[in-house]
């Protein structure tokens, strides 16, 4: 995670230590599920995902960027671009809520399909069960408030993790791109996924 959060909000500079401080006062989860929560995107986090997308582990997970490393600009144009798609993961330690990471949705409004995308960027946060809950926040939110009829995931065949975040939040395999991920100097399948919205008849 970044050394520092820089807010132009605020016109301030915060230190990591600082910002997490101040969470309480600026994030403000929308939906929540215990101690994780979902909360909106803002312009003054683009450089939380300037860390996040320099982050090889996270990057390598990443289908639809061809560019690496980012700059603090790409950041800026990636957040300014999904702030209304997009929502932090964020966990509660006491009364603060610390960002972790992020999930989204690319709706296809005409289909009504949302295409899903999670990362944790907080390494220390992982296989504690936090993305599959934001997943499932993110499925009641794309079912109960967009009124989406399913949602559609892919997953580079060697991420094992994500593998299993979507199988435990009711996602099924159907279907698979061989060769369609070029990672670390070799070529791995993408794995195709679907959680089609209960009682829907298609």
């Amino acid at each position: 995670m970044c050394q520092h959060v820089i807010c132009s909000v605020l016109f301030t500079t915060f230190t990591e230590g600082e910002m997490k401080m101040r969470n309480n006062d600026l994030i403000k989860p929308r939906h929540t599920d215990g101690n994780v929560g979902l909360a909106a995107l803002a312009p003054c986090h683009s450089r939380l995902f300037f860390g996040w997308l320099n982050n090889p582990r996270i990057f390598r997970g990443m289908g639809d960027f061809d560019a690496y490393p980012f700059g603090i600009k790409d950041a800026e144009k990636y957040v300014l671009a999904h702030l209304k798609d997009t929502w932090l993961i964020v966990l509660k330690n006491k009364r603060v809520w610390t960002p972790v990471g992020y999930t989204g949705l690319f709706v296809r409004q005409r289909h009504r399909i949302g295409i899903l995308r999670y990362a944790i960027g907080d390494s220390t946060c992982e296989n504690k069960g936090i993305a599959t809950k934001a997943v499932n926040l993110m499925i009641q939110w794309a079912f109960d408030d967009l009124d989406l009829i399913s949602i559609h995931a892919s997953v580079i065949s060697s991420n094992l993790g994500s593998i299993r975040v979507l199988e435990k939040s009711g996602f099924s395999q159907v279907g698979r791109y061989q060769k369609a991920r070029f990672e670390s100097g070799q070529h791995y399948d993408e794995i195709l996924f679907e959680l089609l919205r209960e009682g829907m008849i298609i």
